[in-house]
């Protein structure tokens, strides 16, 4: 029973929108407190870069539908754009609207190499509203495509893409709507 439901998820067609995050993972072996100045001294080990937020959503349901239309924002100063590419599952189609003046989302952490531990983030977001004629063609975009879906799965991490057009136009016109939203750090 369980394996006939699994296979009728796969006839669904899924639009998901939200939030790209890349999530940086600098990885370091802590050597003690500097001398000249209060701070903790670390060397570099190794990095790994992952592909979160609406990316990871996306990715997740990839292997229990045939095909998801995922719509998102980058930014024009470092859209990371290859490297989204080379992330997303074969059977997502990305469709990318570009902020002015902003990068991509980035979550950078730096995690203590020996014990796992995290000891601080840097972000690299520009939370700065949407500009109204990003707005109008996002809202235009999904006014024409979001009818064609069964689901949209939104994932809004709060960092400025889903205003409240974008939310009526999910609220509105959406078949089935299924929604992760996140107060975190960067948007309480």
């Amino acid at each position: 029973e369980i394996e006939s439901s699994l296979e009728q998820l796969k006839k669904l067609n899924v639009l998901a929108v939200g939030d790209i995050i890349i999530d940086i993972y600098t990885f370091v072996s802590p050597k003690g407190r500097a001398i000249k100045d209060p701070i903790l001294s670390t060397g570099f080990e190794h990095e790994e870069k992952y592909a979160g937020g609406i990316l990871a959503i996306s990715n997740h349901l990839s292997s229990y539908v045939n095909k998801i239309k995922l719509v998102s924002l980058i930014g024009n100063k470092n859209p990371f754009s290859e490297f989204i590419k080379q992330s997303l599952a074969k059977n997502i189609e990305l469709k990318a609207f570009v902020k002015k003046n902003a990068t991509t989302n980035i979550k950078k952490r730096y995690v203590d190499y020996y014990r796992n531990n995290k000891l601080f983030k840097v972000e690299y977001i520009n939370d700065e509203p949407i500009s109204v004629a990003l707005t109008r063609e996002i809202v235009d975009f999904l006014s024409k495509e979001i009818k064609k879906y069964d689901m949209v799965i939104v994932g809004d991490f709060g960092h400025g893409f889903i205003n409240d057009s974008i939310r009526g136009v999910l609220e509105e016109d959406s078949r089935c709507l299924s929604i992760n939203v996140q107060s975190n750090s960067s948007n309480m």
